[in-house]
């Protein structure tokens, strides 16, 4: 996707893992606990938990500065 990326854990634990540039960056959500992905950062999620985890995220659009 084009832009940054906002993370929000709503239920269950969250792991997500990001890489920028040389930069590794893991972070373990729970509830309400946000995280900040920056616009061309690889990342991955997985379930920390054993029941469901539901997440919402946001996603700025691409711009041309």
């Amino acid at each position: 996707h084009g832009g940054d990326e906002v993370l929000m854990a709503l239920e269950g634990r969250l792991w997500v893992r990001a890489w920028h540039g040389d930069d590794v960056s893991v972070f373990e959500l729970e509830p309400e606990d946000v995280c900040y992905l920056p616009a061309g950062s690889r990342h991955e999620y997985r379930n920390a938990g054993g029941g469901t985890a539901r997440a919402i995220c946001g996603i700025a659009p691409s711009y041309l500065p």
